[in-house]
């Protein structure tokens, strides 16, 4: 095995020319298609890849901020310190969740100044620090209608349902959305958010940074299947068949007839959050990407390490079912369940976006900035950012520091170096490490990256990363 090997200068300049087309965010703009954007992502089957063909293990998390009305006037808003925070950790990709109530404040008025003025800032941030967006419609307790929620606006619910405590109305106001509830104007409510996705796909299409669209989070319709005499889960399975997945279908059709060729980041019904089995639907576009919550270690006590590994075995299957790969787009938890998700994100060679990052100060950073390190040392760890090949096996202790990442030639192409890993030097190496890779490979170390270049005769390649 060959240890601490090292590019020749040619060659470390080709790779890094190529590792910056990939990585940053700014540059090339897209044309309408999008064809040309280095930071477009391709979804293949099990995987998501870049252009060149190489894997994206697209790891990150959720930037909340914005879908509250946290706003760059506010004490505590947005900041490019934290985008700069983002990155050192070695990710890639924020989820950044954004609210109708703010992008139609009344019927039929569409305000792209919340895009202008907000959206954009933090958008931008994002780019400088070479951080691919996902932009989530957001709703969390529905609406400013009730107590605590938020995203949906008030005109659709203000003074039509009672603001209980048990959720009562907020579950109604969930399922008559859903079931063709219509506007002051007497279009269907769902007429309206369409429109919103329009104009929102109008405005970003040719963005080199928003990469995905993500139609609605934690969609739900609580009731119809209830009062249709089904079963709880039958009555998911029908809202998921009959309405959830028929309307992103309508959707995609409105963004790709404006030229938006984002990947399409999609939720299944909330109730999978729990470890509900549901069946995600095809929606006639390859540009998808399946992208439940697994919140099973959150919201089951009980749940021990076999829980958790079939819930993420049950995701992959109904990814395959949707046919686009998993990507988790919500997790959360104690340090003890970051440890658990963590552990099977990386066994089932995942991305995904932890919930989450908050300005204002949350489970990750105070609002000073101070790092729960409890929870972040977890988080973040050394993990391939992109392959010139298929992921086999990643195995990373966070208690030993150290590391193992083995994959395979590609059988159908040769794909480009470099492979990329990120590996958080100060924070987990700071006596240095020794690498060990395979026969034939040579690397680069730069900062916290290593920059892999493979002997292609070898079938197989892997690298371990050893702390001094």
């Amino acid at each position: 095995m060959n240890r601490n090997q090292v590019l020749t200068p040619k060659l470390r300049v080709l790779a890094w020319a190529m590792a910056a087309a990939l990585i940053c965010g700014c540059g090339a703009q897209a044309d309408g298609g999008g064809t040309q954007n280095p930071n477009r992502w391709v979804p293949d089957g099990r995987w998501i890849r870049d252009p060149e063909g190489r894997v994206l293990m697209l790891r990150g998390v959720n930037y909340s901020a914005l879908e509250w009305g946290n706003f760059s006037t506010q004490p505590n808003g947005p900041r490019e310190s934290d985008f700069a925070r983002i990155a050192s950790w070695g990710f890639r990709v924020v989820r950044l969740p954004i609210a109708w109530a703010y992008l139609e404040p009344e019927p039929g008025r569409i305000d792209l100044d919340y895009l202008k003025n907000e959206v954009d800032r933090v958008i931008g941030f994002a780019q400088r620090h070479g951080i691919a967006v996902v932009l989530d419609m957001h709703q969390y307790q529905w609406s400013m209608c009730f107590t605590g929620g938020l995203g949906i606006p008030t005109w659709t619910c203000e003074g039509k349902y009672e603001n209980d405590t048990f959720g009562f109305g907020r579950t109604q106001a969930q399922t008559d959305f859903w079931t063709g509830a219509t506007a002051p104007d007497g279009r269907p409510l769902l007429d309206h958010l369409a429109d919103v996705w329009l104009k929102v796909a109008e405005y970003y299409r040719d963005s080199p940074t928003v990469v995905a669209f993500n139609f609605f989070n934690e969609p739900a319709d609580y009731l119809s299947g209830i009062q249709a005499g089904l079963t709880y889960e039958e009555g998911v399975e029908v809202f998921e068949r009959e309405v959830l997945f028929p309307y992103y279908r309508r959707l995609a059709g409105l963004v790709r007839g404006v030229g938006a060729q984002q990947t399409l980041v999609l939720d299944p019904a909330v109730q999978r959050a729990g470890g509900m089995r549901v069946h995600p639907q095809p929606i006639g576009d390859d540009n998808v990407v399946y992208a439940p919550h697994l919140y099973l270690a959150y919201l089951n006590s009980t749940a021990d390490s076999e829980d958790v590994r079939s819930d993420y075995a049950q995701a992959m299957t109904e990814a395959v079912e949707f046919g686009g790969p998993l990507w988790v787009g919500e997790w959360a938890g104690d340090p003890e369940m970051y440890r658990e998700n963590l552990s099977m994100l990386d066994e089932f060679l995942l991305g995904n976006v932890c919930f989450g990052y908050f300005p204002s100060g949350n489970e990750l950073v105070a609002a000073d900035g101070t790092e729960n390190l409890e929870r972040v040392n977890l988080l973040v760890r050394p993990y391939p950012v992109q392959t010139a090949g298929i992921p086999q096996v990643l195995d990373w202790d966070p208690d030993s520091h150290e590391f193992r990442y083995i994959w395979a030639e590609d059988p159908e192409r040769t794909i480009p170096d470099p492979t990329i890993i990120a590996v958080q030097t100060a924070r987990f190496f700071p006596q240095g490490f020794t690498l060990v890779l395979s026969p034939g490979d040579v690397a680069e170390i730069d900062g916290d990256r290593v920059l892999i270049r493979s002997d292609r005769r070898n079938t197989a390649h892997s690298i371990e990363i050893h702390p001094n």
